[in-house]
């Protein structure tokens, strides 16, 4: 019978309300879940969530280190947690859903990720654990949960990147082809993309090989300018630009293709992306509580929703159908004049050099990790070695086996760091179409990462409690409602996959 019961460790938690009569779990000791896990008593990767709290919450030039963030400011950090190089996508998805289809789906992934925020908050309680490995590992008792938490991070911190690199070459490319006159066909080998890439690389090497965010905490200021300026030209763009077009549809556009259409749809899912830095921001609150973060997390999400509206509509409403998946293509010289035109991709230009080695800093840290999830055997055996070791041997052998290891993990760190950015600049060389990597990362990985691991951990957090009672008919509909959202989590990323590689061309 004793099997039976739920442990200490995990109560129970339906719809954010114990299940089970205040009385009995006074008798057999249950804890309950209305009751908040205290952020100082959560067990968690602590190291990881250290990185990832400052490339994100603690990177503001304007606030101290160490500081403790508070309910507006941490609004602030998720809504520039979320809103970044997806924006340019914004256009192009209003584009094929029209724009009251383009308003409906954002509404929906907008309550989708706060529901994916507080489900990760109820997972926290229920496993006391505040890092996504660390409470798939609760569950699960297996690596292999770790494993797949690691390449939904590292796939989306490296696809951002992978993005920014491809923006950076088309911006280039533009202003390349704005001072020589020439189109980029007609460009010689040396203005080129691919001598671009390897001038970037060259020059950010220093950046990407630092081991402390810190010394990266200045460029936060920099993509803050460049999308407030980019949000502004659309506007402006929008009142000075003869549009003697009739391509905008409030409705579906007359050459909606449902193939295309859901193949575009997972740049909105990119958008709203921001829940593998859910737990280090909270922690790094003021007054750490769910109530707080839920508060905070709409608070940020209404402000980036508001620029993707403005982006989107605005700038389809510009240029009806004729957007790039990269909307900065879209924007002419002819259009916004010559110093707007320069202001805006150097902006970009400046703004991806200057961000993308605080995104690579968390990828290549979570890589390591996971790295380092079949090394940790080795640690051991170094230390059993120690042991074993008689005194006369004991000091210098652990010694110099020390100063290996030291050298070693500086190579690993170098060299994954160079690889992993040399991989990169390769696929920004070959793949052009900005679109096809947003479609695949908001798909696989933000889709995993706002979507199915939320759900996942939920729900099986909630069968692992023994005899779960339901206090009423809503709280056990929440909770098949959220077994539904799993299952469509799979299913959307099946269809956004199937149809990036199936759509037709744009007419």
């Amino acid at each position: 019978m004793l099997q039976n019961k739920p442990s200490q460790d995990a109560f129970d938690e339906v719809q954010g309300s114990f299940q089970m009569d205040d009385q009995f779990n006074v008798q057999e000791g249950y804890r309950n879940s209305i009751d908040e896990i205290p952020a100082n008593q959560l067990s968690g990767d602590e190291a990881l969530e250290k990185s990832f709290m400052q490339s994100t919450g603690q990177s503001s030039i304007w606030q101290k280190r160490g500081q403790k963030t508070s309910i507006p400011m941490t609004s602030v950090i998720i809504m520039k947690s979320m809103v970044g190089v997806g924006i340019l996508g914004i256009p192009y998805v209003a584009s094929n859903f029209g724009a009251i289809l383009t308003i409906l789906i954002l509404m929906v992934i907008f309550i989708n990720g706060i529901l994916s925020s507080n489900l990760l908050l109820k997972s926290k309680n229920l496993s006391k654990r505040s890092n996504f490995s660390t409470i798939g590992f609760y569950i699960f008792k297996h690596k292999w949960i770790i494993i797949l938490v690691n390449v939904m991070i590292i796939l989306s911190n490296l696809g951002v990147c992978l993005s920014e690199l491809i923006i950076f070459g088309d911006t280039v490319g533009n202003l390349m082809n704005y001072f020589t006159d020439r189109t980029t066909e007609e460009q010689p080998f040396y203005l080129t993309r691919p001598i671009f890439l390897i001038v970037l690389s060259i020059f950010l090497l220093p950046f990407l090989l630092v081991k402390s965010i810190e010394k990266l905490r200045f460029v936060s200021l920099f993509a803050i300018l460049s999308i407030s300026s980019f949000s502004c030209l659309v506007i402006y763009n929008f009142f000075t630009i003869d549009k003697t077009n009739s391509q905008f549809s409030w409705w579906i556009p007359d050459n909606f293709e449902i193939k295309r259409a859901l193949a575009s749809m997972p740049t909105l899912i990119l958008a709203f992306n921001w829940q593998f830095n859910l737990f280090p921001i909270y922690k790094g609150m003021a007054k750490p509580s769910d109530s707080n973060l839920l508060t905070s997390t709409i608070l940020g999400f209404c402000q980036g929703s508001i620029l993707y509206l403005i982006v989107g509509l605005l700038g389809y409403a510009t240029y009806g159908k004729n957007i790039e998946p990269n909307f900065l293509l879209s924007i002419k010289e002819q259009d916004v004049g010559a110093v707007l035109f320069v202001i805006l991709n150097l902006s970009f230009v400046f703004s991806t050099t200057l961000t993308l080695p605080v995104i690579f800093f968390g990828g290549r840290n979570n890589f390591i990790q996971m790295i380092k999830q079949f090394t940790e055997n080795k640690k051991v055996n170094i230390l059993a070695k120690k042991k074993l070791l008689d005194s006369s041997q004991n000091e210098q052998y652990y010694k110099e086996l020390l100063q290996f290891r030291k050298k070693s993990q500086a190579i690993r760190f170098y060299g994954i760091s160079i690889s992993l950015f040399i991989l990169l600049a390769i696929g920004a060389v070959f793949i052009q179409n900005l679109g096809t990597v947003y479609n695949l990362l908001g798909a696989i990985a933000c889709n995993a990462i706002q979507l199915g691991l939320p759900t996942l951990f939920y729900v099986f957090l909630v069968k692992q409690v023994k005899k779960m009672k339901f206090r009423n008919n809503l709280n056990r509909l929440f909770y098949f409602f959220v077994c539904g959202l799993l299952c469509v989590s799979i299913i959307l990323t099946f269809l956004c996959v199937t149809c990036e590689f199936i759509q037709p061309e744009k007419a």
